[in-house]
């Protein structure tokens, strides 16, 4: 009787206990939010929270094929450039699919596999945009228009750095 007792003692605390553990629940889409933007004479440094409710965020060094073989799919981090030209802003197009000799502010986060049974992923993205984070033009104020990507191809929000004059 003591024992059957015991094992109902902690049956029932280790129901309560698991009952009670809050299972982060987000969307399958990423999601991002800026926490920081920085520019030195050296680069630009940008550190992103993103939250991922199917935990397939990150890029393989090896996927470059079949869906990840398209240009615009070889990305997994977009930073859109813009210029403040004449009072309004303009967005730079630097396509590589449309030249290949351009060099956009794309870049390759690695997969982090999220452990045991829930995949949400929730962590921070730190970028570093270096040697050259501004175009060489006329118009000295910039920003960037930030989004990601998912394994799905899911595309989070569009994040906004603070405008920076280049030095």
């Amino acid at each position: 009787m003591k024992t059957m007792r015991l094992w109902l003692i902690v049956g029932t605390s280790i129901s309560l206990f698991w009952g009670c553990l809050k299972l982060d629940n987000y969307p399958i889409e990423p999601k991002i939010s800026l926490r920081s933007f920085n520019t030195t004479d050296s680069g630009a440094f940008v550190v992103l929270d993103f939250t991922d409710g199917d935990g397939n965020f990150g890029l393989n060094q090896s996927d470059t094929s079949g869906t990840f073989a398209l240009c615009n799919n070889r990305y997994n981090i977009f930073c859109e450039y813009y210029e403040k030209q004449n009072g309004v802003w303009e967005h730079i197009v630097l396509d590589p699919c449309l030249d290949p000799n351009i060099i956009p502010f794309y870049y390759r986060a690695p997969v982090a596999q999220p452990l045991g049974q829930y995949k949400s992923q929730k962590g921070t993205i730190e970028l570093t945009i270096n040697p050259l984070y501004y175009l060489p033009s006329n118009f000295d104020t910039c920003k960037f228009e930030i989004h990601v990507i998912d394994r799905d191809l899911h595309a989070s929000n569009l994040v906004w750095t603070n405008e920076f004059l280049k030095p």
